[in-house]
Order: structure tokens, then C-alpha cells, then sequence
């Protein structure tokens, strides 16, 4: 669901909630972050959100107010 735009708009609007979308391989990304947290290449979760954050693939869809 994260390459449907208007799916994501659709969630945000109705929940009122900011969403962040991407990366499409996310399995495959998970898979790779647990690795190296196992490996001690990232410190922890929340190195990971700050690593995954400058992904220039996400987008984010605000709520739309005029619905």
C-alpha cells in the first residue's frame, strides 16, 4: 500500500494523522536493520527511525481539512 497515494491521502484524512509512506522493500529493509543491530552497526531502534528518516524515497501525507 505504501506506492498507493491516494490509499495513504485516504488513511491520513480519515485518520486525522499524519503518514509517512516507503520505503517499498520493507521486509527487505527490516531484515537488513536487524542484522546490523545484531552486528552493532546501529546503536538502536531509535537510531534506526533517525537513520530511516533521511530516506529520500518517503513521502508524507497530511490530513486534508476540507473533507
Amino acid at each position: 500500500g505504501s506506492v498507493n497515494d491516494v490509499l495513504c491521502q485516504y488513511i491520513a484524512t480519515a485518520s486525522q494523522t499524519e503518514v509517512t509512506a516507503g520505503p517499498i522493500f520493507a521486509s527487505a529493509a527490516g531484515n537488513v536493520i536487524i542484522q546490523a543491530m545484531m552486528a552493532g552497526e546501529v546503536r538502536d531502534i531509535d537510531d534506526v527511525r533517525i537513520r530511516q528518516s533521511k530516506d529520500p524515497n518517503l513521502r508524507t501525507f497530511v490530513p486534508d481539512v476540507h473533507i
